[in-house]
């Protein structure tokens, strides 16, 4: 399926491209598959478990280093781009909503509760592959 990237537009010209940078499909599936290769450590539980906290920490760097992918094409620093985030965020209603979901994402509550969800909705099927290939090594 093709983005329609005409209703995207922004006041900022860097937040619209990192708008279509991360929305780009290469990206969301890189995501994902982190999301999904990583879910089944994130327990219904109260607990903060140690890994929880090494697999954030794979995903920041994962974020961050796309995110430089993005600053290095667009030939502008990290803190630059913070900043004109920033500065959208304060007069564009729009680049806001997305930037504060972008920014939700890396913050390490919402990122647990992210992967809960993620668990929720893909554990019982990679449980159910993890025993298929189990009983496929028995035979």
């Amino acid at each position: 399926m093709t983005q329609n990237y005409e209703d995207m537009q922004y006041g900022d010209v860097i937040v619209e491209s990192l708008v279509i940078f991360i929305a780009n499909a290469e990206f969301q599936e890189e995501f994902e598959r982190f999301f999904v290769d990583n879910c089944r450590a994130f327990e219904d539980d109260e607990e903060q478990r140690l890994e929880y906290t090494d697999i954030y920490n794979e995903f920041k760097q994962l974020f961050e280093r796309r995110i430089d992918e993005f600053c290095a094409k667009e030939n502008i620093t990290p803190k630059e781009l913070f900043d004109r985030c920033e500065a959208s965020q304060a007069t564009d209603v729009k680049a806001r909503h997305y930037i504060d979901v972008m920014l939700s994402s890396t913050d390490y509550v919402q990122f647990v509760a992210l992967m809960k969800v993620m668990r929720g909705l893909h554990g019982p099927r990679l449980d159910r592959e993890d025993l298929n290939l189990e009983g496929e090594e028995e035979m």
